[in-house]
């Protein structure tokens, strides 16, 4: 179909090799000084799709902060592509919500368009149903994606 896509690791700029997770360790301060700036010259560059990170920022998982990817990544940055869940990730904020209606509900609110191996997201339509996300918002990840 003509389509580019390497699900590599992740965009991390590690500073000190003898903590192996280092990539799950960082704050708000040492984001927007190291490692936005990278993000942002590959949106500049032309990217169109990202993959949020298992991690959290500030105690919310990357796939449930709006903040991150809808106000900063799309609206500062002007990414209009697609965000992609890691793995089973999106089945992971069940932790915290308790259910995989609530955990879709919360990550496409977020900005994820698609997720990878999730099952949370097949309780899209129950999420519609129980009134949580609107069909419009559903239809802006499918165009994104499309």
């Amino acid at each position: 179909m003509g389509v580019h896509l390497a699900l590599s690791s992740m965009l991390d700029i590690l500073r000190d090799p003898r903590w192996g997770r280092s990539e799950e360790c960082y704050g708000e301060h040492e984001l927007r000084e190291i490692h936005l700036p990278a993000m942002q010259g590959a949106v500049k560059a032309g990217v169109r799709g990202v993959m949020a990170a298992y991690n959290e920022i500030d105690g919310i998982y990357c796939h449930a902060n709006r903040k991150l990817l809808t106000e900063l990544l799309r609206g500062e940055f002007k990414f209009d592509g697609i965000v992609m869940a890691d793995a089973l990730a999106v089945d992971q904020l069940n932790k915290m919500t308790g259910d995989g209606t609530a955990s879709a509900d919360l990550a496409l609110r977020a900005g994820v368009d698609v997720g990878l191996l999730d099952e949370a997201y097949s309780h899209l339509e129950e999420a519609v149903e129980k009134g949580l996300i609107t069909e419009d918002e559903i239809n802006q990840a499918v165009h994104r994606v499309s």
